[in-house]
Formats: structure tokens, C-alpha cells, sequence
């Protein structure tokens, strides 16, 4: 027989988190189940979100009989996964963040961790949408969502395998969001000029996206506080000039039009997985 366990925020549940605080670079709850205070889960990453993701790994490891003080531990210890809310850096206070979300829901959980990391500064979005199709189903969704950011700038779409659909473009979302709050420019390099002008200190900037957006740092790569990072475009070069010099040891990132420096850095230690048991949510995040 295939045992069903349910996890969330609601009592009905068998796991599930109360006591909720979100600071801006950790997330705390309270673990019960069934009445019983499990205990505290702190993690390293931020949004509500995470709870959840975490509270699911917890509740799957216990099914499995795992020692409770090493599950939280566990967590703890967790830093994240490449373009999931990943900081890039920080140069002139200005903290610049990539996230692989391309989905409405994504987008939301994204930039409600976004504003209270950025607290009372502003969240500066640069988001790429991920095939016609998707634009095409989700604009009015797209628009609402990228409402929470200060600003947002679209790129045009990012084909993936598809053919343009005709009428589809970025500027779909753009008709359906507050004028003074969103500017299509399909030109990386001109968005890039603009949003480093744009930003101040205490801001954020957050690149949103599937497609090429990403910034041009090797997979494994674990990044050195406040250093002055690489990218397929100059952002970080741009917010930092003349401000900062460049890392005293670098290696050479080929892209598409040049080689730019970036620090030497080290691979991170992977996350264990955990496997064995199906698990249920009895409440679908929606933000």
C-alpha cells in the first residue's frame, strides 16, 4: 500500500510549519506533527516557498526513520541551487540575482523573496520569457506577476525550439502592466546600460528567465562575496565603475563577443538527495 503523508501550514496536516519568520537572507519556522512539537526549522535561503520545499524533504525523511536533530541540521546547512534566487554579487551595495523562474507562480514566490531582501529599496527586474506558447497562454498572468517588482525590463521572447508564433511577443505583457513600471527594450546590451543607471544602493536586481539570460559563470562555481562577477553583458562591470578594481586572480570566460574576467572560485558542496516515499500538499503555493 502506497502511504500518503501531507505537509503545509494547515492543521490538518501530518507535517506541517507555524511561527513563520522571514528575514532577508534566512527563513525560520516551527515544526509540528500531529499535535507534537518537532521543532525549529532555520534555513540558509529565503522565502516561504523554501519552507515548504524543506518541510517536504523533512517529512519524506522521517517516513524513513531519520534521526530528527540531523534532518534539521541538514537543512541548515542547504545554500541553494544554481538559478534558484542565486546572488551573483554585490558591487556599490547594489546586489544583483538570478533566477531560472519562467512561470507566473515562480515569478511571484521570486520577487515576494526579492522585496524583503530589498526591504526598503526597490526591486529592478530584467525577465526574459521562455517560448511563444507560454507567452501566448500566460501574458495576463506574466503582467500581474512582474507587478510586484519597482520595475521591470522585457527582453523579447526566447524562442527555445519554437517557431515564432505571429502577433506573440514580449510586449504582450508589457500592454498589460502599469506604463511607468515596465519598458520593452529586446536589446540586452541597451537594458543593461539603463538598469545599471538606474540602480542604487540597497537595490536589487533580479535577472528572471529559462533562456540565455543567465549569467556566463561555470556550473559548479561557488562566488566570493562583493566580487566584481562576469557575465554575458558588463552588468557587474557597469555597477561598479570606476568604484571598485578588479579581483586581483582571474580566470577567462569566453562569450559571444569577448573574454571577460571573473574571480577564481570554488565548487560548492552538493545537497544529499532524498528518495523513498510520495508525499501530498494539501495547499498549492501560491505566492
Amino acid at each position: 500500500d502506497l502511504k500518503i503523508l501531507l505537509y503545509g501550514q494547515g492543521e490538518n496536516n501530518d507535517f506541517q510549519i507555524q511561527r513563520i519568520q522571514l528575514d532577508p537572507l534566512s527563513s525560520l519556522a516551527t515544526v509540528s506533527s500531529t499535535g507534537r512539537r518537532v521543532g525549529e526549522l532555520s534555513l540558509s535561503v529565503v522565502g516561504k516557498h523554501n519552507l515548504l520545499n524543506a518541510l517536504a524533504a523533512f517529512t519524506a525523511a522521517s517516513a524513513l526513520n531519520m534521526a530528527e536533530d540531523k534532518l534539521f541540521a541538514g537543512l541548515k546547512s542547504f545554500t541553494g541551487t544554481r538559478r534558484r534566487f542565486e546572488l551573483k554579487g554585490e558591487v556599490s551595495g547594489v546586489k544583483v540575482i538570478d533566477d531560472y523562474g519562467h512561470h507566473p507562480t515562480e515569478i511571484i514566490a521570486t520577487l515576494t523573496a526579492a522585496k524583503n531582501l530589498a526591504q526598503s529599496a526597490r526591486v529592478l527586474v530584467i525577465f526574459q520569457p521562455h517560448r511563444y506558447s507560454r507567452t501566448a497562454a500566460f501574458s495576463e498572468q506574466f503582467s500581474a506577476a512582474l507587478s510586484n517588482a519597482d520595475f521591470t525590463f522585457l527582453l523579447e521572447v526566447y524562442a527555445a525550439s519554437e517557431k515564432p508564433i505571429p502577433g506573440v511577443s514580449s510586449l504582450m505583457i508589457a500592454r498589460n502592466m502599469d506604463q511607468s513600471k515596465v519598458k520593452f527594450e529586446p536589446s540586452m546590451l541597451e537594458v543593461v546600460s539603463e538598469i545599471t543607471k538606474m540602480a542604487k544602493s540597497g537595490d536589487v536586481i533580479i535577472t528572471l528567465g529559462a533562456g540565455d539570460i543567465s549569467c556566463a559563470i561555470p556550473p559548479s562555481a561557488r562566488l566570493a562575496p562583493n566580487a566584481c562577477v562576469a557575465a554575458k553583458n558588463p552588468m557587474f562591470l557597469a555597477i561598479a565603475a570606476p568604484k571598485i578594481a578588479p579581483p586581483p586572480a582571474v580566470a577567462r570566460v569566453a562569450t559571444a563577443n569577448n573574454a571577460i574576467p571573473m574571480p577564481s572560485i570554488s565548487p560548492p558542496r552538493p545537497a544529499p538527495a532524498i528518495t523513498g516515499v510520495m508525499l501530498k500538499t494539501s495547499r498549492s503555493l501560491q505566492g
